[in-house]
């Protein structure tokens, strides 16, 4: 059989994305402290070590096999306020097991995650960084890239271990819009893409791989949130509205089956529609930080082909954390049918 020939399955075609977001990691990796105001609060060791035990009982849960494919997502926020130690921290504590004690060695904090199984997008915390001459809310920072995250927007792909299953995920900064505006302050934490991240979007989006005998997927990776959580009062703003609903059109003409999302700190999902195409967005809540509602917690996205009808179904589960357990449970799942890419 020829190299890169998709192969009858013995098992399910499976591919597990972990959607975290706002991991608004501190300065110290064993942090405890808080702030007043919840969108600047450093993250929770206590919910470290909890999500590191929850990532480890997903396989059980969703009774996957070694074979299963496991990748981590991202969207946008791993730093609390952009500061260049945060920064160092998030990538020590998504990347490593660090002992907390090197007298007793007895445990470690961080998820472990290889480079290659990962792939992250900035926030409007993480565009605060390098902080002077800002003491906050500075809208956009050309210095992430590339040193911090890979140059939006951006393209990558996921392949199943039996080739039968391939994801395209798009990486957008939703931050971009802020590079040339009057003092470049962004206070209000909303989203708004440059022109040439609106351009250069349509370009990754127009573009198609050429038939390989493979089911094809796509998804998108956002920071901003494309509704706001609710009508009145202050909030961190979502994406601005036109762009909102030009990166919605986008999607549902070239195919995209769901939006990643984060932000708001709240779990949420909306089903945007035309005459002939749905778009799901999967707001995840924040994960190491407890959100607006008191909770905290990640997505777990399982795409699949079915046996039955040869169909690619996504399959989203929410895991929330439970205090009084000292745990993160699967809460809520919802299911339908992906979008395949011609």
């Amino acid at each position: 059989m020829s190299e890169g020939t998709p192969t009858t399955p013995e098992k399910p075609t499976r591919i597990v994305l972990i959607h975290l977001s706002d991991l608004h990691i501190g300065e110290v990796l064993l942090n405890k402290k808080t702030r007043l105001i919840s969108g600047w609060r450093c993250h929770d060791v206590k919910l470290a070590k909890a999500l590191y035990t929850a990532l480890r009982s997903i396989p059980s849960h969703l009774n996957t096999s070694n074979g299963t494919d496991y990748f981590f997502l991202v969207t946008g926020d791993l730093t609390s306020l952009g500061l260049p130690m945060e920064f160092y921290v998030a990538r020590c504590f998504l990347h490593l097991r660090v002992p907390d004690d090197y007298d007793t060695m007895i445990d470690s904090t961080g998820l472990a995650i290889p480079l290659s199984k990962i792939m992250t997008i900035p926030g409007n915390h993480d565009h605060w960084y390098p902080r002077f001459p800002y003491t906050f809310s500075r809208g956009y920072s050309p210095s992430l890239f590339p040193m911090l995250f890979k140059s939006c927007p951006w393209k990558q792909e996921i392949i199943s271990s039996d080739n039968r299953l391939a994801i395209e995920v798009f990486g957008v900064d939703s931050g971009s819009g802020f590079e040339k505006s009057l003092l470049n302050f962004n206070i209000e934490a909303k989203g708004q893409f440059s022109e040439h991240e609106v351009a250069m979007i349509e370009k990754l989006l127009q573009t198609r791989q050429r038939p390989d005998g493979r089911k094809r997927v796509r998804l998108l990776l956002c920071h901003h949130a494309l509704t706001p959580k609710r009508r009145f009062g202050f909030d961190a703003q979502p994406l601005d509205p036109d762009h909102a609903r030009w990166l919605i059109s986008q999607c549902i003409t070239n195919g995209v089956s769901a939006i990643l999302t984060g932000h708001h700190h709240l779990a949420f999902s909306e089903r945007f529609s035309n005459n002939s195409a749905l778009l799901y967005e999967l707001r995840s809540p924040s994960t190491l930080v407890p959100g607006n509602d008191g909770q905290s917690g990640f997505f777990v996205h399982t795409l699949e082909i079915d046996a039955q009808n040869n169909n690619v179904n996504w399959i989203s589960d929410l895991w929330l954390y439970y205090p009084h357990q000292g745990r993160f449970m699967s809460s809520q799942r919802e299911v339908f049918q992906a979008v395949e890419v011609s």
